[in-house]
Formats: structure tokens, C-alpha cells, sequence
């Protein structure tokens, strides 16, 4: 006589069985790839764009499915152990973790868990940097460095490596549904009047305020030319401090926008860079009276600083379009005999509807964003802001 089961017990199996059903067509399934990856690279060229820009173009054969999301994306540029341990790693492996290029772990994502497992003298050094251009056909990631006068470990392979010099870059997978991870750029979530933020569509067409420093400049240049390319109708103004009036760049982006530049020079960093600021929004506010020409300086600047007046978009391929700004059309010299630097009336600075971009040294983002909002009313919702780096301290 077949044994007897209770109700329970019948409804129990029929769960196990349920749950093993499932675990088995979960198995089946492919898995997600991860969002982000390690890259073996090498450096195929390299160009001097300014005395303290240097674009590296590396090249790799699994780049044919580096993520092209653009904008401000950030990735990792890790450094080979040979360089930046030399006093501690004998071996010649320059990647200390065995498991890096091994596909499971690439596969689950293992490597940020990996790299905190090794002994602090055992690990790679890596360093944060932005996106600046992706040609998946021939396989090439363009990053841009800055050049310090006192380089760590970045700086100092920017400035030395070689065509053939190797490297890895985390970044992102475009056959990842969450590629675009690592994106700070989101005009469409600011919240206007209580609502839950902006349509794409809508974001288009709102008013863009974009500031940072040399750090920032390689992001705000990838975010101009991501507008352009998404017809972005709404005004940009970038606000960028650089080291020296040599570090003006010829940069792209959408119809109208311009481009102020601030030479730091000898001054305490970020100070002219937010005295510019404020004078630029309160000329531009939209209850000041007082009419544009009249008014002065409209960028509140200096005559030995630059404003790039954009009037379309610059189809130039990457690798040549950042040549230095130069002080003929559409590059204007601010003086106090030119105040029309525009080819057109500005259009008010509404702190209401504009949308700020903010990043770079963390006490210049901090200052820069307690002046837009405690001076300018500009809502915090409408501010995205991001410390790369902070004074004095290496990122890890």
C-alpha cells in the first residue's frame, strides 16, 4: 500500500519541485553581462594637445564592445605593477591579480572584490578618468590626461608611455543592458514645480550650465559633443579654469553654446573661476534689468580670457578638432572695448529652469554649488556635482 502524505507535505514537494524548475531555467539562461570589465590595452599613439593635456589613444582587441554612451562616462585606467611598484614587485607579471582576464570573473564582475582581496603593496594602481571618444571598428578608447607639474603615478604614464606600452582600462560593456552606468550627466531628472522630472524630449531644450577645471575639461568636452549629437536646442555655457591661456582648447558641441575659459595663472585655484561665475550669472539673470551692452564685462572676466562662441557643430574627427584656441572668429577677445562678444543677445540665466553640470577639485565643486544655490536660487534637484579629486590627496 503506497504511503500517505498530508496535504502539507503534498503542497511542500510541489514547491521544491516549483523552485527547482525554476533554478534550472534560470541556469539555462544566458547571463547578463557585467556592466563594466577590465580591458587589456596597449597605447597606439599619443598626441601633446597643451602644455597640460595629453591625449592617449589605446587600442585593444575586445574594444570592438566598449560601451558608447557617451557623455561623462568614467572609467578606470589601471597602471602596469612594473611602473608603479617597481621598489616592491620583483616579478615581470604587471597585473597582480591572476584572476583579472579570467573569463568567470569577468563574467561576474569580480574584479573592484579581487583587487580590495591583494596586500596594499600587491595592488594595481588605477586612476578615474572620462571617456573621450570610442571607435569600436578599429577597436580604439581615446582618454585625455591632465599633466601636472608634480605627477603621480597617471600623470607620470601619460607623460612617459610609449606606442606599445600596456594598460587596462574598466570599462563598459555595450552588450550590457546597464552600460551606461557611470553617467552623471541627467538633465531629464530635475523635478520643475514638484513634478517628477523632465521628458528627454523636454531636457533637450532647457538651459545647461557646465563648470569645472582642467580635470573636468575632457568630461565637459565628451558632454558638448554628446549634445550636439542628441540636437541638443537648449543654451550651454561652460564655465572651465585651466592652468595657463595655452591650455585653451577648440572644443565642439551644439548650435550656439559657448565656451568660457579662465586661465588660473598664479591665483589660488578655483578663485577666478567662481568670481567669473557669479559675474556671468548675475548679468544674465533673468529679473536684471539692465540691458547687455551696457552693462560691462558680460563674463565678468578679464581681457587675458577667452570665450568660444560655438555657432554649429564641429564634424572634425576627434583626434584633430582640440587644437589651441585662438583669438579670431568665432574666438573672440573679451576687452573693455569689446563687450558684444556674441553673435547674438544672450538669453537670460533662469535659475528656475537651468540645469547644472558641476565637477573637478571637490572644494571648487563645493563652493560652486553653494553659489549657484544660496545666491542664485538655483534648486539643488537641478544640480548634478561630482569631486574627482581633492587637494593634497591621491585618489586611493
Amino acid at each position: 500500500m503506497p504511503a500517505q502524505t498530508s496535504p502539507d507535505v503534498d503542497a511542500a514537494n510541489d514547491i521544491n519541485i516549483a523552485d527547482e524548475t525554476a533554478e534550472q531555467s534560470a541556469a539555462d539562461l544566458p547571463m547578463e553581462p557585467p556592466a563594466f570589465q577590465p580591458y587589456l590595452v596597449s597605447v597606439a599613439r599619443k598626441r601633446r594637445l597643451s602644455p597640460h593635456f595629453m591625449r592617449i589613444v589605446f587600442a585593444g582587441s575586445e574594444l570592438g564592445h566598449f560601451g558608447t554612451d557617451g557623455y561623462d562616462q568614467r572609467i578606470k585606467v589601471m597602471l602596469p605593477m612594473t611602473l608603479t611598484h617597481p621598489e616592491t614587485w620583483h616579478s615581470r607579471q604587471p597585473w597582480a591579480d591572476p584572476l583579472l582576464f579570467d573569463p568567470a570573473s569577468i563574467a561576474h564582475g569580480g574584479w573592484w572584490d579581487q583587487w580590495r582581496a591583494l596586500p596594499p603593496g600587491r595592488r594595481n594602481v588605477f586612476r578615474t578618468y572620462t571617456v573621450r571618444a570610442v571607435d569600436q571598428a578599429s577597436r580604439e578608447v581615446t582618454v585625455d590626461f591632465v599633466l601636472h607639474d608634480d605627477a603621480g603615478p597617471a600623470g607620470t604614464f601619460a607623460a612617459t608611455c610609449r606606442p606599445g606600452d600596456a594598460a587596462v582600462l574598466i570599462g563598459p560593456n555595450a552588450h550590457s543592458t546597464d552600460s551606461a552606468l557611470g553617467i552623471d550627466f541627467h538633465p531629464d531628472r530635475m523635478e520643475p514645480d514638484g513634478e517628477s522630472g523632465l521628458l528627454r524630449d523636454q531636457s533637450r531644450t532647457a538651459p545647461t550650465l557646465l563648470v569645472g577645471d582642467e580635470t573636468a575639461t575632457p568630461a565637459i568636452a565628451a558632454i558638448l559633443e554628446g549634445l550636439a549629437r542628441d540636437s541638443w536646442t537648449g543654451r550651454v555655457d561652460a564655465f572651465i579654469e585651466v592652468p595657463r591661456t595655452g591650455d585653451f582648447l577648440r572644443l565642439s558641441g551644439p548650435q550656439g553654446s559657448a565656451i568660457h575659459w579662465v586661465a588660473r595663472d598664479d591665483a589660488p585655484r578655483g578663485a577666478r573661476l567662481l568670481t567669473a561665475l557669479s559675474a556671468w550669472c548675475s548679468h544674465t539673470a533673468i529679473d536684471n534689468p539692465h540691458d547687455s551692452a551696457a552693462a560691462g564685462d558680460p563674463a565678468g572676466i578679464n581681457d587675458t580670457d577667452t570665450v568660444t562662441v560655438i555657432t554649429g557643430t564641429d564634424t572634425a574627427h576627434p583626434e584633430t578638432s582640440e587644437q589651441p584656441a585662438r583669438t579670431i572668429d568665432p574666438i573672440k577677445r573679451i576687452s573693455n572695448q569689446n563687450k558684444r562678444i556674441f553673435s547674438r543677445p544672450a538669453p537670460p540665466f533662469n535659475p528656475a529652469t537651468t540645469y547644472c553640470w558641476l565637477a573637478g577639485e571637490a572644494t571648487l565643486v563645493r563652493s560652486a554649488r553653494r553659489l549657484l544655490v544660496n545666491e542664485f536660487a538655483v534648486a539643488k534637484a537641478h544640480i548634478s556635482f561630482m569631486g574627482y579629486w581633492r587637494e593634497g590627496k591621491a585618489e586611493l
